[in-house]
């Protein structure tokens, strides 16, 4: 039986009533592009942070780490608390949790959660847990709002982040051996203990990612992934399940660059899943339903 991940983005926190899009926070950084805008998020930061390192005295600072501070202080002013969708994703049965968010307001619905890393010293990626309950581990794939430097989001850091995973799941950072994540799939390994590595080994359930061109390393893991099980390398019988659930919101469309990344998740073997419903917290709470009997039957169907 596998271990059930659940890995979710900001769209949980949109339900909120003090919360901010991702637009409107890189607007606080001095971004001045709109809602609509179809320029990635990691090249918006880029440019505020190529302007800023320009300006007149800050030439001798670093933009980039101060334009992180400046995020995380957004953050923390916005005094997030758990919502109704929050707690209805709590009570799922998953032994790990991952997400985007450099916020930690999932984790404060639960009492009896204990930190594993208490100083993130000069690191920069965090590949496993940061705390961890009796029975949930929890994973801040892009980093985390009280470790300012650890936040992913210009180009550069996110290719660091790459370069770090690719070093665990490889046998060095240049060669194509995977022998190391193919033990780690058939369980001759013991786990790494690492986010992406539940990607190839867990059934997890993605809910309120909007998976934006900018999270490269997602689409490298899920295009790693759909390479790993296909059937000319001897590894279908050990396929995981993941599954993305779309909200659709009453009778909005779909936009053609929204319905060409379902199509090339479909084609990376994601099952895509939509749910109906009149709003966004109306959705989220029928996916936490829709996850708890999918879950059950996966549970069901592999003993």
């Amino acid at each position: 039986m596998r271990d059930k991940t659940l890995l979710i983005g900001n769209g949980f926190n949109l339900t909120l009533g003090n919360t901010m899009s991702w637009s409107k926070l890189m607007t606080t950084l001095g971004s001045t592009l709109s809602d609509g805008s179809n320029v990635p998020y990691s090249l918006v930061f880029e440019e505020i942070a190529s302007t800023k390192s320009c300006s007149i005295g800050r030439r001798n600072s670093d933009a980039y780490l101060d334009l992180k501070g400046d995020l995380a202080q957004a953050i923390a002013e916005l005094s997030m608390k758990p919502g109704e969708v929050h707690y209805a994703f709590r009570d799922l049965p998953m032994t790990h949790f991952v997400t985007t968010n450099y916020d930690s307001t999932f984790e404060i619905m639960y009492t009896d959660i204990e930190p594993i890393v208490k100083n993130a010293g000069s690191s920069r990626n965090i590949l496993g847990p940061i705390s961890r309950t009796n029975s949930v581990d929890f994973y801040h794939a892009h980093g985390i709002a009280k470790w300012h430097h650890t936040m992913c989001l210009g180009h550069e850091h996110y290719v660091t982040l790459i370069s770090k995973i690719r070093s665990r799941l490889y046998s060095s950072a240049d060669d194509d051996d995977e022998t190391i994540l193919t033990r780690l799939i058939t369980g001759q390994d013991e786990s790494l203990c690492i986010w992406p590595e539940y990607l190839f080994t867990n059934d997890v359930a993605i809910v309120g990612l909007g998976l934006d061109y900018c999270e490269i390393d997602f689409w490298w893991l899920l295009s790693l992934r759909a390479r790993c099980f296909a059937p000319c390398n001897g590894l279908a019988n050990y396929g995981n399940i993941i599954t993305f659930y779309e909200p659709v919101i009453g009778n909005e469309s779909i936009s053609p660059s929204n319905e060409h990344k379902l199509s090339v998740l479909k084609a990376l073997h994601i099952d895509v899943v939509p749910v109906t419903a009149n709003d966004y917290s109306s959705a989220y709470l029928a996916i936490a339903d829709r996850i708890s009997k999918d879950w059950d039957e996966q549970t069901f169907s592999d003993k």
